[in-house]
């Protein structure tokens, strides 16, 4: 294979592992302090989160950090159980992304199936069509991507996230902006 056409495909591929990542989801909280979903704190299953309930799963994740249980959780022990959290939430969410790519179910991604998962998506979805997008970033129409235009659209994309960041916080709202992060609506 030539060294252009290794290049084509790593791109075509990186594009569509991108815009797989955009379109999977993952439902469990992101960090310490995230709020768990609610059926995980209802733990009865009566339709109430109570006191008790919150602090006997607050406790359970402690003692889930304290694998000697000892009583005491250590810096060691925490990295190792936050690392395990994070390796399960990367391999479900590369499972996700490599069954929405792997259209013929083979276990394999062709270079056809890469280029397709990209393909017919929205304006406003991330990643994008990579036809589109690269057009995008082609702003003198070149028919290439020059160092000029990746920066400026590097910066464009960073500034876009740090200001949608910023205006998440001053309202108080986690994850807004992300359908997946949004609180479910209260329930009459």
């Amino acid at each position: 294979m030539t060294r252009k056409k290794t290049l084509t495909m790593a791109s075509v591929l990186a594009l569509a592992l991108g815009a797989g990542m955009a379109q999977a989801q993952d439902h469990a909280p992101r960090g310490p302090g995230m709020m768990p979903d609610f059926a995980t704190l209802d733990s009865d299953g009566d339709g109430k989160i109570t006191r008790e309930e919150m602090q006997a799963h607050r406790l359970g994740r402690v003692q889930a950090m304290d694998p000697d249980g000892d009583g005491f959780v250590t810096l060691e022990e925490m990295k190792s159980r936050m690392g395990e959290a994070a390796r399960a939430r990367a391999e479900a969410q590369a499972e996700r992304i490599f069954a929405a790519i792997d259209a013929d179910g083979d276990g394999r991604i062709s270079a056809a199936e890469a280029l397709a998962a990209g393909q017919g998506r929205g304006h406003g979805a991330r990643g994008g069509d990579p036809a589109r997008l690269f057009d995008r970033l082609d702003r003198d129409s070149d028919g290439a991507i020059s160092k000029d235009e990746f920066d400026r659209a590097a910066r464009h994309f960073a500034e876009r996230g740090g200001k949608r960041h910023g205006e998440m916080r001053r309202e108080g709202r986690p994850g807004a902006g992300h359908p997946e992060r949004r609180p479910a609506p209260a329930q009459d």
